[in-house]
């Protein structure tokens, strides 16, 4: 009996054996070639980081540089231009206040649809409503459809600045990401460093008409602005690829969390760049609205002195 208890237990020991040998070359066979995989690295994400839409990245450096002219590219005429429409001294402040009074419009109204309309579309919604108050501005009958055309012009500045830095956020990595919001701020800043001067070079334009529109140095910084716009509106239609490359956002998923177990910036930290911000900017404000009205009265500078 023990005899025949031990042979059976050999047999049943040798089977288990067979089986997991065989279970073995099994699971060898039928495993794939990513469970070998190493895990990904700086590597794939330079690779995931190089997959991301180049034409689409052209349209919107493009777009957020036309964005910087179309502040400055009317500020330094508008004062001369409310002199001829007859307007009181007073509304030039009126004017240049609208502009980012739009932009705050504009800004949370874009933020908000960016995750509900797709990019492509809120470019183009923004680039017309862009070229509609460009239009305004180049053929206003009186100084009140200044104060609409520069309203709306800070709407679409406003809409497309969110839009494009919602799209930047999308198709790139969060190491990579801080360098290329930078590089907005960089391209935003030639674009305003470039407006006066491109408007500059319409001031030597003394009255006349291109295809049928009357077009003079007062006029000239609205027609350029609505070329700009026209050019936004072609370049979204035609080579703008709304896309969000899904690997860099799976890369982002352990950074993502990282990200949410850090504790929450101080409250004082947050107001004091808010109030640092606030007075940059109205300190910008201040002397681009005062420069024109200024050399105008100390040197007797005109649209035609630039």
């Amino acid at each position: 009996m023990h005899a025949t208890y031990l042979t059976a237990m050999a047999e049943t020991t040798q089977s288990h054996k067979d089986d997991n040998t065989h279970g073995t070359f099994f699971t060898a066979m039928t495993e794939t070639p990513e469970s070998h995989a190493p895990p990904k690295g700086p590597c794939d994400a330079d690779k995931n980081e190089r997959r991301r839409p180049i034409r689409s990245f052209v349209v919107i450096y493009t777009m957020i540089f036309f964005n910087g002219c179309c502040f400055t590219a009317v500020v330094p005429s508008v004062p001369f231009y409310l002199q001829v429409l007859n307007a009181p001294s007073s509304f030039l402040g009126w004017v240049i206040s609208f502009y980012s009074v739009g932009q705050m419009m504009g800004s949370p109204a874009g933020g908000w649809l960016a995750d509900k309309v797709s990019a492509k579309g809120l470019l183009t919604g923004s680039s017309i409503c862009g070229l509609v108050s460009s239009v305004i501005y180049a053929v206003a009958p009186t100084y009140k459809w200044i104060l609409l055309a520069r309203l709306l012009t800070g709407i679409s500045a406003g809409m497309e600045i969110t839009t494009e830095l919602a799209f930047i956020a999308k198709n790139t990595s969060t190491r990579a990401r801080t360098a290329y919001l930078s590089s907005v701020s960089a391209v935003n800043m030639l674009g305003f460093f470039m407006g006066p001067s491109l408007a500059g070079l319409l001031s030597t334009w003394h009255g006349g008409s291109i295809f049928g529109l009357e077009v003079d140095e007062y006029t000239g910084p609205g027609w350029l602005l609505a070329i700009m716009f026209l050019v936004d509106i072609c370049m979204v239609q035609g080579i703008f690829q709304d896309t969000q490359n899904p690997e860099l956002v799976n890369s982002d998923e352990g950074t993502e969390q990282r990200e949410q177990e850090r504790p929450p910036p101080a409250v004082s930290l947050v107001l004091g760049l808010v109030f640092v911000q606030s007075t940059a900017m109205c300190a910008f404000s201040v002397l681009e609205t005062i420069t024109s009205p200024l050399v105008e009265d100390h040197f007797g500078w005109d649209v035609q002195d630039w």
